[in-house]
């Protein structure tokens, strides 16, 4: 969206001349061109580089005229983009500013959810050349899970300049998930996982490309583009739903990974990482280059991302999540340069626990360990020396006397001429 930023300043060149204005073209948070009146009636243009736009750029109808009584809708601050848990009586936050240099009195603002019916409320004033948060009295009905559409608008009477009158914002409302462990394999549908970002090229399905065609489990998974690869200029998201992890002591999180993104050696072109927020507003890098398990591979001057081609087997990567948190959410992100494009990065098996023993890391078992499964659905853990083996989740079945054993191997890595063998085998034997 390009919009035009207006401001008075006391600016001066290098010929000691007043500016009298200083009108800025933006786009995507940069500044393209600026439109500078000297003193008199001069005029002139600046136009200024922003990155990669090879084509250029091309101005027409601009339109200079006096704004009466601009009552600029800044945005809706409440509720997030991405949001979690939303109800019936959800409280909408804006932000208006006052252009003007007087008071300004009873502005009509107005709101539609959904395309629905316009709700209208009255601010009662505004103090010149000020913005303010209004909450709306009558709340939104956000609480049937997935996409809402929320426009409000300002609408007062002798206001000549509209274009900066309306917000709409697209939000999607997620579960919170609370029961684990939280395994989501994407057989059953998209797991509620959605997408965002620029020029995006998350898809959900079978993947088809030339080197990942296949999912880690099953026929589905999340990859960028299903047949093809990733866009240029790609800065794009995949979201998870929210998750209630107070309750853990060590949340971690596991997920099946194949990657093929441009590596360009000791600069970056493309890259892959995962973020985790708590409010759907502030985002932070999860896990670091050297932690984990198959996590970040790359460490560019403290960018630490994934940035390799052709690893294209389903890799389990693991990584610790933070403590304390009853509102987290994850995306995966992809950010690409303007030139070469490849398959991407494809997601299967998410797989959110609370790992309060650590995984089984010793040599192979003598004997088994044995346990009674009689159903239910509870997962029964199968440790030994503390460490965790296996777990099972009967189902409800009646499994009887089961036991887990695992094998390791020491030696080279074993394969075929078309499959690769794990170091670690477990099996389980029930005897009913």
């Amino acid at each position: 969206m390009i919009f035009l930023q207006t401001k008075m300043v006391p600016v001066f060149t290098n010929k000691h001349q007043v500016l009298n204005y200083l009108i800025c073209l933006r786009m995507q948070g940069k500044t393209l061109l600026r439109l500078v009146k000297y003193a008199g009636d001069r005029w002139a243009f600046g136009l200024l580089p922003i990155g990669q736009m090879p084509e250029g750029y091309t101005f027409d109808d601009i339109h200079l005229y006096k704004a009466t009584d601009d009552i600029q809708m800044l945005s809706i601050d409440t509720p997030m983009v991405s949001s979690c848990g939303l109800n019936g009586t959800t409280p909408i936050k804006i932000s208006v500013r006052n252009s003007v240099n007087a008071v300004v009195t009873n502005i009509p603002v107005k709101l539609r959810v959904d395309g629905g019916s316009v709700t209208s409320e009255t601010i009662s004033s505004i103090n010149g050349n000020a913005t303010i948060q209004y909450t709306f009295t009558s709340t939104a009905n956000l609480a049937s899970l997935g996409a809402h559409t929320i426009e409000v608008w300002v609408d007062y009477p002798t206001d000549n300049y509209r274009h900066n009158d309306t917000t709409v914002i697209h939000i999607v409302n997620s579960a919170i998930i609370s029961s684990f462990p939280y395994l989501e394999n994407f057989e059953a549908g998209n797991g509620s996982w959605y997408t965002g970002g620029l020029k995006t090229s998350w898809e959900y399905g079978t993947p088809a490309s030339n080197k990942i065609n296949l999912a880690a489990s099953g026929s589905k998974a999340w990859k960028t583009r299903l047949v093809g690869n990733y866009n240029d200029l790609e800065y794009s998201y995949l979201y998870s739903p929210c998750f209630d992890i107070s309750g853990m002591t060590s949340p971690t999180l596991s997920f099946s990974v194949a990657l093929d993104l441009e590596d360009c050696g000791t600069s970056l072109c493309d890259g892959a990482w995962v973020e985790y927020s708590t409010d759907g507003v502030t985002w932070n890098k999860l896990g670091a280059f050297g932690s984990g398990t198959n996590w970040y591979n790359k460490n560019y001057a403290g960018d630490q991302l994934w940035n390799i081609q052709n690893y294209t087997r389903w890799h389990v990567a693991t990584t610790t999540l933070p403590t304390g948190l009853s509102r987290l959410r994850l995306r995966f992100v992809l950010n690409s340069d303007p030139a070469v494009n490849r398959e991407g990065v494809a997601v299967d098996d998410i797989h959110l626990y609370d790992n309060t023993m650590g995984i089984y890391d010793g040599i192979t078992m003598s004997s088994p360990v044995t346990q009674t499964i009689s159903g239910g659905s509870s997962w029964v853990d199968f440790t030994s020396a503390g460490k965790l083996i296996a777990s099972i989740q009967p189902g409800g079945q009646n499994m009887g006397s089961t036991s887990v054993q695992t094998f390791i191997n020491s030696g080279a890595v074993r394969h075929t001429s078309i499959q690769y063998y794990h170091d670690r085998n477990i099996t389980v034997i029930t005897c009913k």
